[in-house]
């Protein structure tokens, strides 16, 4: 009934309360132990509604701005009702991260948040919060694809015998997996939405610089909004690449045909990423290279500096040796022929990439 939904509904903090009123305060440290400065609100009150028509504050180098409303009514069991219309700009995305843990991204970005609500309490209706979030940025850096040191002396290391037992497929590997360290963007776009079935999607996350295209889409398994940064991520990457980066992908037979109206040509397979946004799971784009280099194996860098010298195999493929040598000695003491040379240098150069990023 009616009175039993009254009875179980808290009233607001402002019941009671009718007018207006300004807001400022110096400094507020958040409980994530981030502070919050110059804060500036003016807000007008009456029984059933609290309206906030200007609200401005800064945290960092950024600055916020908006409005919003809270309406209540005791007679339904969404009795909280809340609109919400606020702006950034400027802003670090490292503010959003919890304390003494590092954010995937450094910039300043600008970005818009609407936002609307129901619940029986204040904190319910947030919860319940539908809206879009939309972030752009430029000039910034994407650091989510880690490649610490032992990472590069390892595909500086396959490079080389990439290189030397003409192999291209490896050394094109070794020097594609550099792109993705510290990607350097000129456009970034990233957008966060929540409908009616409380789903967190993720519309488009684009980032763009001057050899590297990531356009992606997925979603987020949060409950809460609260929880967007920390629940478990599911994000498919379309890729696109211009310059230098095309040739290596070329050798490894990882570009489609066609180019966009971006100038990008597309790779002609996705990319899965797990993890969370606060820290996503890279590994499938080392896997996607590694199949890539393995089924580069069988191509030689060119017919023309092989005439000189014995067939270069892949693995699986007989060895034939010159007729000179062949079962001119036993096996146990008879040298190692080129080929098997080869192939060993080239398992060599795979046991490095695996052990360097921990396969």
């Amino acid at each position: 009934s009616s009175s039993q939904v009254a009875e179980s509904i808290v009233p607001p903090a402002w019941a009671g309360l009718d007018g207006k009123f300004e807001l400022q305060i110096a400094a507020l440290e958040l409980a994530s132990g981030h502070l919050v400065e110059a804060i500036q609100a003016r807000a007008s009150v009456t029984e059933p509604k609290l309206t906030l028509s200007e609200f401005a504050a800064r945290m960092g180098e950024g600055a916020f701005g908006g409005s919003g409303s809270v309406s209540f009514s005791d007679s339904t069991a969404a009795a909280y009702e809340v609109l919400a219309n606020m702006n950034f700009r400027q802003v670090n995305p490292a503010i959003f991260s919890k304390p003494g843990t590092s954010f995937p991204v450094t910039g300043s970005f600008d970005g818009s948040l609407e936002a609307s609500g129901h619940g029986r309490s204040l904190a319910a209706a947030l919860d319940d919060a539908e809206g879009q979030l939309r972030i752009t940025g430029t000039e910034g850096v994407v650091t989510a694809f880690e490649l610490d040191n032992r990472k590069q002396v390892g595909l500086g290391l396959v490079g080389i015998l990439g290189a030397a037992v003409e192999r291209p497929g490896l050394t094109a590997m070794a020097q594609t997996v550099p792109y993705f360290k510290d990607i350097r963007f000129d456009e970034f776009v990233f957008e966060l939405s929540r409908g009616s079935d409380k789903r967190m999607l993720i519309p488009q996350l684009k980032v763009q610089g001057e050899n590297l295209l990531i356009d992606a889409s997925g979603v987020v398994a949060a409950s809460r909004l609260s929880e967007v940064m920390d629940q478990p991520l599911e994000l498919n990457l379309e890729l696109g690449a211009k310059g230098q980066l095309t040739n290596y992908l070329q050798t490894l037979g990882l570009l489609a045909d066609a180019t966009g109206e971006d100038g990008f040509r597309r790779w002609n397979q996705e990319v899965n990423i797990g993890g969370t946004l606060g820290k996503p799971n890279t590994d499938g784009l080392m896997d996607m290279l590694r199949r890539a280099a393995s089924r580069a194996l069988s191509e030689p860098q060119s017919s023309e500096s092989l005439q000189s010298g014995p067939k270069i195999v892949s693995p699986g493929d007989e060895v034939v040796e010159s007729t000179q040598t062949q079962f001119s000695q036993p096996e146990s003491s008879q040298p190692k022929s080129k080929e098997e040379r080869v192939l060993k240098d080239i398992g060599t150069a795979l046991d490095l990439f695996n052990s360097a990023f921990g396969k």
